[in-house]
């Protein structure tokens, strides 16, 4: 009886589960793409605390977007039809990184970020403040075949060379780097990686970042934890110590934020997903909004006129300085 049911009925069977498995594709399969979308505002004293410091009355923030990369079919089709959401093909050296490598990448790129922050900061400030340069493993991809290598690890030598970039540069191609390494808790291994053929290039499989390290800092401070990652939030909390640590509060009654990643030397490097940043600091009623000079700045001013009734302010900076120079009142 139940076998001549089952035949009888067997066709329609598999018409009605093909939309079922198709709507299952849509909710589970993840795609080469990237969506961006706004976020909110993080002041910067959230993870940045200093034993003696002054009150500032607006709070500094950095601002964070939302990144879904490899989203499903049905977020694809969501973001296409958002106006407020970007979505991008994935670049194809993205592909081949997980989903955890890209969260402590981040976090890694988020604590250089705070420490060339503070670097800066007091430099300006004529405080002391004293570091090391390190090279740290900044990501790593699916086809690295050094399975003992983790993102943070220092790299202290390639081939006995203490100079790690012109160490790896000298490694041909199916080749092995043999590495001197520092792992997070001190202990010091030895490892190799190769440098494999990858779509007619010749690549290692791992980032590596120049990390200045501090050692020591007149100031004494502490830096909590934040599941925000990412360099972004250099310039804004390079601007939050500074204030921080000075007795004359520049932020008075102005919402300040921003976006921008800060180097040794000062300089602001540019960022992605401005569009969206814009939007949040708007949404959020920022007064005024930093932004890196050149396309960023382009960007942030292409999406501020795509807003209804904005009343920010964008301000493009090029250096640390210049970003000082406004806030003190020098431009306007």
């Amino acid at each position: 009886m139940f076998k001549g049911f089952f035949r009888r009925y067997k066709k329609w069977g598999f018409l009605l589960a093909l939309p079922y498995f198709a709507f299952l594709l849509m909710l589970t399969l993840r795609i080469d793409y990237r969506i961006y979308a706004p976020g909110g505002l993080n002041p910067v004293g959230n993870f940045i605390e200093f034993d003696k410091a002054y009150d500032a009355e607006n709070p500094l923030a950095t601002t964070y977007i939302m990144n879904v990369e490899k989203p499903t079919p049905f977020q694809y089709v969501v973001g296409n039809l958002t106006s407020t959401l970007t979505v991008s093909k994935l670049p194809e050296y993205r592909e081949g990184i997980s989903d955890t490598a890209n969260f402590e990448s981040g976090q890694v790129a988020r604590n250089t970020s705070v420490d060339l922050a503070l670097i800066n900061a007091y430099r300006e400030l004529g405080l002391s403040i004293d570091y090391e340069t390190e090279y740290i493993v900044s990501l790593y991809y699916d086809y690295m075949d050094a399975d003992n290598l983790d993102i943070g690890d220092v790299i202290l030598s390639v081939n006995g060379n203490e100079d790690v970039y012109e160490g790896f540069q000298n490694v041909a191609c199916e080749e092995e780097a043999h590495l001197e390494v520092r792992k997070s808790d001190d202990t010091r291994i030895e490892t190799s990686v190769t440098r494999q053929t990858q779509e007619d290039t010749c690549r290692f499989g791992l980032n590596i970042s120049t990390y200045y390290r501090i050692t020591d800092a007149e100031i004494p401070y502490t830096l909590k934890d934040s599941p925000i990652g990412g360099p972004s939030g250099g310039l804004m909390q390079t601007l939050y110590i500074y204030n921080a640590l000075s007795e004359d509060d520049f932020t008075k009654d102005t919402r300040i934020a921003g976006t921008g990643t800060i180097r040794i030397d000062g300089t602001i490097g540019s960022i992605g997903g401005v569009r969206e940043k814009v939007f949040t600091a708007h949404k959020e009623g920022v007064d005024v909004f930093f932004v890196p000079s050149g396309t960023n700045h382009e960007e942030a001013i292409e999406a501020l006129e795509a807003l209804r009734n904005p009343t920010m302010t964008l301000v493009a900076v090029e250096t640390f300085s210049d970003a000082l120079t406004y806030v003190q009142g020098g431009s306007s």
